[in-house]
């Protein structure tokens, strides 16, 4: 069987139109139809564990699927060498795992995305991590969302404060900031 026959017979399988002329034989043209569009693809985090080593698969989806405890169940796929795919049965289940991270598994950071259904997940690339900052030495009385901002996007994208607001209780302001990890973190100058 050629290429171009696999690749229509396969597209074909699963409802899609394909369409192939001898100039265009790489282009395949997929269309949603009735079954495609109501899929539900919600409830799913893509995972990369971040480090040179490669994790044993087992070890890992095991590990993670007592670490999260899903209430409705959770499915795990290897994707490649350190990605994996978890399929949750419930939107609360991800939105737990999504806000208590960061995670780790035998030292190494474990980077999440939640999909939404329009992604090709060999194009996706996982390089942000949410972690918690303390931001310290702002006097009181700028302590406001519009100074704190600004200080937030020097390390990254700024996703929420605590519970105390801004204002913060103590010396200094926790923020929950998504970090690229693939860059170096900024430093006093």
């Amino acid at each position: 069987m050629s290429v171009k026959e696999l690749r229509e017979t396969s597209a074909l399988q699963y409802g899609e139109e394909v369409e192939t002329t001898r100039e265009k034989e790489d282009l395949i043209f997929l269309v949603e139809d009735e079954e495609t569009e109501n899929v539900e693809v919600n409830h799913s985090l893509l995972c990369r564990v971040l480090g040179m080593k490669s994790v044993n698969p087992q070890a890992f989806t095991g590990m993670m699927k007592n670490l999260w405890c899903p209430a409705k169940g959770i499915e795990a796929t290897q994707i490649t060498r350190n990605s994996f795919l978890f399929q949750f049965n419930s939107g609360r289940d991800v939105r737990k795992v999504m806000t208590a991270g960061p995670w780790f598994f035998e030292r190494q950071l474990v980077l999440l995305q939640e999909l939404t259904g329009d992604e090709q997940l060999s194009q996706i690339h996982l390089y942000k991590a949410p972690f918690w900052v303390r931001i310290y030495d702002v006097p009181w009385k700028a302590r406001t969302e519009q100074n704190v901002l600004p200080i937030c996007k020097k390390v990254g994208e700024c996703v929420e404060f605590e519970e105390d607001g801004v204002r913060g209780s103590g010396t200094f302001i926790r923020a929950r900031i998504r970090v690229n990890v693939e860059k170096p973190w900024p430093t006093k100058s």
